[in-house]
């Protein structure tokens, strides 16, 4: 079963929710998309999820250097690291 996410603003977690219930998971609508590390990295580990590559990551927590690079190449959109 496949769904699509029509909304512009998501929690990182609600999106990974959506893993266990669904084989493909359509996100081209996402402007952006909060949460914590752990779920950043899920959604992008996952070959479920599709069309995120735009939208904005804020982050919950302070992430190191190396994976804000990381998370920096999965998005044409903004990182924002909290402080």
């Amino acid at each position: 079963m496949n769904t699509s996410i029509t909304t512009t603003e998501v929690t990182a977690d609600s999106l990974v929710s959506l893993i266990g219930t669904y084989d493909e998971i359509e996100t081209n609508n996402l402007q952006k998309i909060t949460g914590s590390k752990d779920d950043f990295t899920t959604i992008i580990s996952s070959t479920k999820i599709h069309g995120y590559h735009a939208a904005d990551f804020v982050l919950t927590e302070v992430v190191d250097t190396e994976t804000l690079d990381i998370f920096n190449a999965c998005t044409s959109g903004i990182v924002i690291n909290k402080t």
